[in-house]
């Protein structure tokens, strides 16, 4: 079945990726801290559009899921969609309002963040699952776009876990 709706900037997806999350499990917040996502995820749904997915759009994003680990240009997906480079393009971004490299690369950097999460493998490895061509290029996606390391992102980018108990400790509810 087609997605109900329209997460084009894939918050709902990482809250829903970060509520998964195990290591807050035994901790002094673990009630506040879901409670916190999942208020954070229904506002998100508030706010998102609640229209069938775009087709097109659909199936260019499973392409690139299907295929993240090769190299891929704008003249390869066109290509492979039966349209010219300059025609793809517009019509992607028309659809997205996104360019298709610009969604190549969110898809990249979320499929590296789960990884580097979720699994041992080393940051060269996890460079060439997702088509990067190694460590170095790894880096520069975070830096770029997190503001972070890949080794950050495995220990866990934003506050750490004295700087959240400490401010449920204070009763504050951003966390």
């Amino acid at each position: 079945f087609p997605p109900l709706m329209q997460d084009r900037q894939g918050r709902i997806r990482t809250l829903c990726q970060w509520l998964t999350e195990q290591w807050w499990w035994e901790t002094r917040y673990n009630q506040a801290y879901p409670r916190g996502l999942l208020e954070a995820i229904l506002a998100e749904l508030r706010h998102t559009a609640w229209t069938a997915a775009n087709p097109f759009v659909e199936s260019v994003r499973r392409y690139l899921v299907d295929h993240l680990s090769e190299p891929l240009t704008t003249a390869m997906l066109a290509r492979h969609f039966g349209m010219s480079r300059s025609h793809f393009c517009r019509q992607y971004r028309k659809e997205a309002q996104r360019a298709p490299m610009a969604e190549l690369r969110r898809t990249r950097l979320f499929q590296a963040r789960t990884l580097l999460q979720t699994t041992n493998l080393p940051t060269k490895a996890i460079a060439r699952q997702i088509g990067l061509s190694g460590e170095a290029a790894l880096s520069h996606l975070f830096q770029k776009n997190m503001k972070a390391t890949p080794s950050s992102v495995r220990r866990g980018v934003g506050k750490t876990k004295a700087e959240l108990q400490s401010q449920f400790d204070r009763g504050e509810k951003d966390y």
